[in-house]
């Protein structure tokens, strides 16, 4: 990434490729995450090991697109990306 505006392809690629150690390679060691469940987690390694739990189980196979949002610059280096994630489930999901 080089931009703050890459995150939602960088996330997609590595969601699709249910690559988690790409996956932790966007985050900075003490940054937070919230899924859309209003799960919160702190830290690179517990941030990937929710998703890497998800994608061993329900989001195996899954399929994300996303779309940028909005971009805040909110200091020199540091910005909030927000981003529409769209998500296509498999047969491991129990909805199907």
């Amino acid at each position: 990434m080089q931009r703050p505006e890459d995150l939602p392809a960088a996330f997609e690629a590595a969601w699709n490729a249910h690559d988690m150690e790409a996956l932790g390679g966007l985050f900075e060691a003490d940054a937070t995450f919230v899924n859309r469940f209003a799960t919160f987690r702190r830290g690179l390694e517990e941030i990937v090991e929710l998703h890497r739990t998800i994608h061993e189980t329900v989001y195996r196979g899954s399929v994300m697109a996303n779309d940028l949002h909005a971009v805040d610059l909110i200091a020199p280096g540091v910005a909030v990306v927000h981003f529409w994630s769209h998500l296509t489930t498999s047969q491991a999901h129990p909805a199907g």
